[in-house]
């Protein structure tokens, strides 16, 4: 980050410094992207090398239910593994500093004023966010817990758990995923009911439902019970969402008063 910085201040901006403001901007969000792509790769090959840290970390759960290995049954599942956790750990420590490239890319337009809203939001944001993962990754034990409810050890039936490392992998990383998607939601409606009004929001509250339905239909078992738990649990994310723009735009109008008088 810091390398990519010093370049971007000494060698990136002078370099085209007489060119229209147009080609200014496409030269410049074309050098911040390089720099972030060339911090991805630094990054992902940090991840690699500590990958096992974060597989423990992530096993870390099952050691309340007595299980402390995982198998693999492909020659290559422990390697794609290793693989798609550093991916899935590269993208989450190198999205502060693509946030960071995006912040210098629209700061110089920016008054006191709206620095600083937009930096608080930020701040909040990146709070909020690792509250979510934190959130998601305490979930982790609950839903496994759930899951091996179905194993039994009875006479004539045993059934255990033997958990593949991948699967099990890609299963807690979507845990955390979800569980932090739900929880952005709220926070993207909170500044979103600022510029769009709950009401007309409120308005396509039936089309949403059905869209729900439909999409819990397609990616659902075959049977009514799934189905319903999938949408109702997508429209709660949107009636969320709703009370974030409705409490955004509450708050905007107590400001507002406060501010007039």
């Amino acid at each position: 980050m810091v390398i990519s910085l010093a370049l971007l201040r000494v060698g990136g901006l002078n370099l085209f410094m007489t060119k229209s403001a147009y080609t200014y901007h496409l030269d410049e969000i074309r050098y911040r992207c390089v720099y972030f792509f060339g911090s991805w790769l630094m990054t992902f090959g940090v991840c690699y090398v500590y990958a096992h840290a974060f597989i423990k970390f992530l096993v870390a759960p099952l050691s309340s239910y007595k299980v402390n290995h995982l198998i693999y049954t492909h020659v290559l599942e422990a390697f794609q593994a290793h693989l798609y956790i550093s991916v899935c750990a590269s993208l989450v420590f190198v999205s502060a500093y693509a946030i960071y490239q995006f912040i210098c890319f629209h700061a110089p337009g920016w008054s006191r004023t709206q620095a600083t809203q937009y930096w608080r939001g930020w701040f909040v944001w990146l709070c909020w966010s690792l509250v979510s993962l934190w959130v998601g990754y305490a979930l982790v034990p609950y839903v496994l817990g759930f899951f091996l409810t179905y194993g039994t050890n009875q006479p004539g039936l045993v059934i255990e758990l033997e958990p593949r490392v991948y699967p099990y992998i890609s299963m807690s990383i979507w845990i955390v995923l979800s569980v932090y998607l739900s929880l952005q939601i709220p926070y993207a409606g909170f500044y979103v009911g600022a510029y769009i009004p709950p009401r007309r929001l409120a308005f396509y509250r039936p089309v949403v439902w059905v869209c729900c339905l439909l999409v819990g239909a397609l990616i659902s078992p075959p049977d009514i019970w799934s189905q319903s738990v999938l949408a109702s649990g997508f429209a709660c994310l949107y009636e969320s969402f709703l009370l974030a723009c409705e409490v955004s735009k509450s708050y905007k109008r107590v400001y507002e008063e406060k501010k007039s008088t």
